[in-house]
C-alpha cells in the first residue's frame, strides 16, 4: 500500500496523482508503517496532496518516531525547536536532538 502511494505520489510508473498517493500513504501510516507516517507528515507540513495542517504534520511525525524511524528524531526536534504543530519549547528540541545523536550516532 505504502509503495503504491509513493508511486501515485511521485508519478512513477503510474500517472502522478499526489491526492491518491497521500491517500494510500495515510492508509499505510495507519497500520504504522514507519516510512508511511514520516512521508505524510512531510505532506501536512508542506500542503502536498492534503490541505497543510502542521499539527497533523507533528502527530504524524511523533509516530514516525515512535516506531523508531530515525530522520524523525530530528524533525520531531526541529518542531519543538521552531513551534510547528507544538508550542515551542527549545529546552525539548535540544533533549531530543541529544538523544538522536547518541542513540544513533546522527549529526
Amino acid at each position: 500500500m505504502y509503495a503504491l502511494g509513493t508511486w501515485y505520489f511521485h508519478g512513477e510508473y503510474f500517472k502522478k496523482d499526489i491526492k491518491k498517493g497521500f491517500v494510500l500513504m495515510l492508509e499505510a501510516a495507519d497500520l504504522n508503517f514507519s516510512d508511511a507516517c514520516f512521508d505524510v507528515a512531510v505532506a501536512y507540513e508542506k500542503g502536498r496532496g492534503v490541505k497543510k495542517n502542521v499539527n497533523k504534520a507533528f502527530e504524524y511525525y511523533f509516530r514516525a518516531l515512535i516506531l523508531e524511524d530515525k530522520q524523525a528524531i530530528f524533525e520531531v526536534g526541529r518542531c519543538y525547536f521552531y513551534g510547528i504543530g507544538i508550542p515551542k519549547n527549545k529546552k525539548m528540541a535540544d533533549v531530543i536532538i541529544t538523544i538522536a545523536r547518541n542513540q544513533y550516532g546522527l549529526e
